[in-house]
Parts: structure tokens; C-alpha cells; sequence
């Protein structure tokens, strides 16, 4: 514990990392730790990690967005809490897109990364293709409501393809 603390020392001396955030985010993700391996395994029948699993009070649905701690990784991923398109439900993991806000000093640049959709409510929100990844649901912040969205499901999906560099064959076609 004492090297993680110098580590985390050196790095708050810097002046350029949020060190409080960090672990903020490492005591929420030890809190659901705590929680899986006590709590919900030693409630199960099998007291068995590997068959026991989170379930989320009411699922969410694909092309819905969700409020997700994506945690702290490395310095050019997204972190902490964001808005997520549900692409994939995969049973106890979800395939989700991480949103962004448009804001003015907002990238229109590197628009190969990207796509603008528009939720429930009217906003635009950026899905951000470059931050796919697959989820635990117990990133799932359930204190916050599911958002529908209104922009086609078949517009997003044609975007991804051209992210993806996934093209129609001519022979699909005939």
C-alpha cells in the first residue's frame, strides 16, 4: 500500500492530474467490489464467484442511453461518469458507445470518430466510436433514468459500418 501511495504522491506533485478523482473512482470501484464478492456471492447457493451475477433492477434496452462509471484508465480515454449508447445487450455485459456533449470548442475535425445523435428530450449528444468498449452492468448508475433516443436506429448503425470500415459486397446486394 505504501508504493501505491508514493506513486500516487509523485503524481499529485505533478499539478496536472486530478489525484482526488482518481481515488474517488478506485474507493467506488473497491465499494463494488466489496459488495460482488461479499454481499451478492455469499448470498448465492453456490457461494461460487463464477455463477453468481449482478442484475440490474430493470434492464435497459439497445438504442437507449445509459449513465455509466466508465472508471479511470489511461490519460486519453474517457473517464468517470458519462452518457452511453446501448448498442449490444450481452446478458451480464453490455457493448455501449460513450457520449460526449457538443460543446463550441468541440472537434468537427476528426468526424471519422464520431457520430451526433439526438435523445428523447431534443438534445444532440456525440457518440463517440473511438470509446466502444463492453461493460459490467454494474457500471450502470441506476440512480439516473434510461433516455430514448430519437435518431434512427439504422442511421446509427450505417455510421458504425463506415467507422468500422465494414462495407456491403456487390454480391450482397443481388
Amino acid at each position: 500500500m505504501w508504493i501505491l501511495s508514493e506513486k500516487i504522491e509523485k503524481l499529485s506533485l505533478t499539478g496536472r492530474y486530478d489525484v482526488d478523482m482518481l481515488l474517488s473512482s478506485l474507493h467506488t470501484q473497491l465499494d463494488q467490489l466489496n459488495y460482488f464478492y461479499d454481499y451478492l456471492v455469499s448470498s448465492s447457493p453456490d457461494k461460487d464467484p463464477n455463477k453468481t451475477f449482478y442484475s440490474l433492477k430493470t434492464n435497459p434496452k439497445e438504442h437507449q442511453l445509459i449513465y455509466v462509471v466508465l472508471g479511470r484508465g489511461y490519460p486519453k480515454e474517457l473517464f468517470d461518469a458519462h452518457w452511453c449508447y446501448l448498442l449490444k445487450y450481452c446478458g451480464t455485459k453490455l457493448l455501449v458507445i460513450p457520449t460526449t456533449s457538443i460543446k463550441t470548442t468541440s472537434s468537427s475535425e476528426e468526424k471519422k470518430y464520431y457520430s451526433d445523435i439526438y435523445e428523447e428530450s431534443g438534445n444532440i449528444c456525440r457518440l463517440r466510436f473511438d470509446e466502444m468498449r463492453t461493460i459490467d452492468k454494474m457500471r450502470v448508475i441506476t440512480y439516473k433514468p434510461f433516455k430514448d433516443i430519437k435518431t434512427d436506429r439504422s442511421e446509427i448503425e450505417e455510421s458504425l459500418k463506415i467507422f468500422l470500415g465494414i462495407q456491403e459486397k456487390t454480391i450482397d446486394k443481388k
